[in-house]
């Protein structure tokens, strides 16, 4: 099942072509003084990467849409507690949905870690014009502004295991499939415009698929002076470092935990992911924007071995034994089938000692707490739901 399943698509042409070039261009070594710009700066992701980029002494040009008080504050923060080597600037007016808004923001650096996506499941947006469009052309964006970047050695993309999975319900690979970086997901595009069901979440696994395939495809035929590298992480969950003070703030990922500990998720989705933490994707993405090896080159990455959603309730049910977690999944099932994800890759290029598990939960409860977050019942939460997200926002299949 698993070489009949594979024969349908491997690895892309481009990407393929992009990896001959690896030895042509060197990477970026990210030291005291180094500029770099981070996408998507002030959200959850981007500001583990800011964070850690200024701990190394770096210049961070943070791109961000809006320099409003409450939309760079935590940006602010970091700085006040980074080392005083470590410089912060924030460029504001970076949209994904204009062309040019980047140039400014990545004109003296010399690597760009680029996190600035759509990252939404509600079913109720138009998910070619809000999702798929911009995570593209933001890319490409992005991409063509690096292109003019004098100094731009190393362009890394965050894409997503989203990008690499078939989970389309209608159209799915087989449950306990092996995966790796020569697969693309190739199910959960729409047909006449309508997304396959789940459509929020096939919408943004679509973006993720799109963007990267653009970025491959761009250096491929662009071949510019800089070399990227795209990383496919799992689910992604960690603390926050945002002001966040309200759950519908939250990320969906984090979201997705958060319903689980105010016991508002009543099953556990049919399906498996894996796991890992906000804080070790900051890291491994820097370790790959430093090493050679890694100049055009895909990566699919964990955290921790795979698992079922009722797996993962069953972790949490040991490290937060007062709160009662489902114990059952879609229809009641108890058993379920666990997708496999192939990281020998990443491995083989990378020394790597993944946070386990139980402490990213552990420590993003804290932040939970921190923020006042964990004060919501699973009764006060409904009732302040909008009425149009209700559908699908909380189905936990992504």
């Amino acid at each position: 099942m698993e070489a009949k399943t594979a024969s349908l698509l491997t690895q892309s042409g481009a990407l393929a072509e992009a990896s001959l070039l690896k030895e042509e261009v060197p990477a970026a070594v990210l030291k005291e003084g180094t500029k770099v710009c981070v996408t998507g700066a002030n959200g959850f992701l981007g500001l583990h990467f800011v964070q850690q980029l200024l701990e190394r002494g770096c210049h961070v040009v943070a791109a961000v849409r809006s320099v409003s008080e409450d939309k760079v504050s935590a940006l602010l923060k970091l700085k006040e507690a980074a080392p005083a080597k470590a410089e912060l600037q924030i460029v504001g007016g970076c949209d994904i949905k204009t062309e040019g808004s980047f140039d400014a923001a990545v004109a003296e650096c010399e690597a760009c870690f680029h996190l600035a996506s759509p990252c939404t499941i509600d079913p109720n947006v138009d998910k070619i014009k809000d999702v798929v469009e911009p995570a593209t052309q933001g890319t490409l964006s992005v991409l063509r502004a690096c292109t003019k970047a004098p100094k731009m050695r190393r362009v890394v993309v965050t894409s997503s295991t989203g990008a690499i999975m078939n989970l389309s319900t209608d159209k799915a690979w087989p449950s306990d499939f092996l995966y790796t970086e020569e697969h693309w997901n190739v199910t959960s595009g729409p047909v006449d415009g309508v997304f396959p069901p789940m459509s929020g979440h096939n919408a943004y696994a679509w973006s993720k698929t799109m963007a990267e395939r653009a970025a491959w495809d761009f250096v491929a035929t662009e071949k510019p002076a800089f070399s990227l590298t795209c990383f496919c992480p799992p689910f992604v969950v960690g603390p926050i470092l945002q002001d966040v003070y309200h759950p519908f703030w939250l990320n969906e990922s984090n979201m997705a935990l958060y319903v689980l500990l105010i016991e508002f998720q009543k099953e556990n989705s049919h399906l498996s992911t894996g796991f890992m933490d906000a804080r070790d994707v900051a890291k491994i993405e820097i370790m790959g924007c430093e090493a050679p090896v890694a100049a055009n080159q895909r990566y699919l990455c964990n955290g921790a071995e795979t698992m079922t959603w009722m797996q993962f309730a069953g972790v949490l049910q040991e490290v937060f034994p007062d709160i009662k977690f489902p114990k059952t999944a879609t229809a009641g099932t108890t058993v379920q089938p666990c997708l496999r994800l192939d990281c020998s890759k990443f491995q083989r290029d990378f020394v790597f000692e993944p946070i386990p598990l139980k402490k990213t939960l552990l420590d993003t409860m804290d932040s939970f707490k921190e923020r006042g977050l964990m004060k919501w019942t699973c009764e006060s939460f409904t009732a302040e739901i909008p009425a149009t997200h209700q559908p699908e926002m909380y189905d936990l299949g992504q």
